[in-house]
C-alpha cells in the first residue's frame, strides 16, 4: 500500500479507510499468495441457499446474491486476529489514522461449524477492536452492523453508522434518508453513538443533509448545548414532542 500525502493546503485532519469485515465483498480469496497463512474457507449461510424467513421478507434479493451461489471467503476465528493485525498495521504506516469497518452483517450468517453466527461474529468484532486499538488509536466506525450479533458485541468501539446509502441521483430517497436514520438513532442511540454517514456537499439536497445533521449533533436550547450534542443523536423526548426553544425550560 502507498503512503498517503496530503496537501499542506488541505484542512483534513483525519483521514480513514474502509476495508470490508470479511476482506472485501466476497470475503478473501482461499488461492491468494498472501491469505494462505490465514487458512481462509469459502463458507455459505445455513443451510446452503437457505435464509430465515424474515431475512428473504425484508430482504428477497439475497436469493440471488453473489455470495448465495459462490458462498463467502472467511478466515476461521482463530486467525481473524492476525488478519486484522496485518491489515491495520499496514494502513498505519500508509498514514491511516482510522477506520470505517464496513459490511459487518454479512460474518453473523458464516457460523456454520464455527458456533453459530452470535459466536463467529464476536470472535470477529472482538479481534477487530484489538486490532483497531494497537495500530489505530482505536479510531473506529462501525458499519452496516445493525444485526443484533454486532451490536451486542462491542466492547470498545462505540460509533456505528445508522443510515441508509446517500443515494446522489435518487431525488425521492433524500427526505426518507433524514427520516430514516433520525428514527433509528433513536433506538441504536441507547447503545452506540450513531453515524449519520456521508452526503455530497455540491448537491442539490446538500442543505437539507446538512441541516439535518447539523440539528442532531450542534442544536442549542438557549444559552447551553442540548443534549443532542453531547450525546450523538440520542433526542431528548422534551426536544422530541415540543419546541424547546419556546418553552420556557432551560
Amino acid at each position: 500500500m502507498n503512503t498517503i500525502h496530503m496537501p499542506n493546503t488541505t484542512r483534513l485532519s483525519d483521514t480513514l479507510h474502509t476495508p470490508v469485515f470479511v476482506g472485501y465483498w466476497l470475503g478473501v480469496d482461499p488461492s491468494a499468495p498472501g491469505m494462505k497463512k490465514f487458512n481462509p474457507v469459502i463458507q455459505y449461510a445455513s443451510p446452503h441457499f437457505g435464509y430465515t424467513p424474515g431475512m428473504m421478507l425484508v430482504e428477497p434479493t439475497m436469493a440471488w446474491n453473489p455470495s448465495t451461489f459462490e458462498g463467502v471467503g472467511i478466515i476461521p476465528p482463530e486467525n481473524i486476529r492476525a488478519f486484522f493485525g496485518e491489515l491495520h498495521s499496514s494502513l498505519k504506516d500508509a498514514g491511516v489514522d482510522g477506520v470505517k469497518c464496513d459490511a459487518q452483517a454479512a460474518i453473523t450468517q458464516m457460523g456454520v461449524g464455527y458456533g453459530g453466527g452470535p459466536k463467529i461474529t464476536r470472535s470477529y468484532v472482538h479481534a477487530m477492536e484489538e486490532s483497531v486499538k494497537e495500530f489505530l488509536d482505536g479510531n473506529c466506525i462501525n458499519c452496516m452492523c445493525h444485526p443484533t450479533e454486532n451490536i451486542y458485541a462491542f466492547r470498545d468501539t462505540s460509533v456505528a453508522r445508522a443510515s441508509d446509502d446517500f443515494y446522489p441521483r435518487e431525488p425521492a430517497s433524500h427526505t426518507v434518508h433524514v427520516v430514516n436514520v433520525a428514527y433509528n438513532s433513536l433506538f441504536l442511540g441507547e447503545v452506540v453513538h450513531p453515524d449519520w454517514d456521508m452526503f455530497q456537499s455540491q448537491h442539490v439536497a446538500a442543505s437539507l443533509h446538512a441541516a439535518a445533521r447539523a440539528g442532531t449533533y450542534m442544536s442549542t436550547v438557549s444559552s447551553r448545548p442540548n443534549l443532542w450534542a453531547r450525546v450523538g443523536g440520542v433526542t431528548p423526548l422534551r426536544a422530541t414532542w415540543v419546541a424547546p426553544a419556546l418553552d420556557n425550560v432551560d
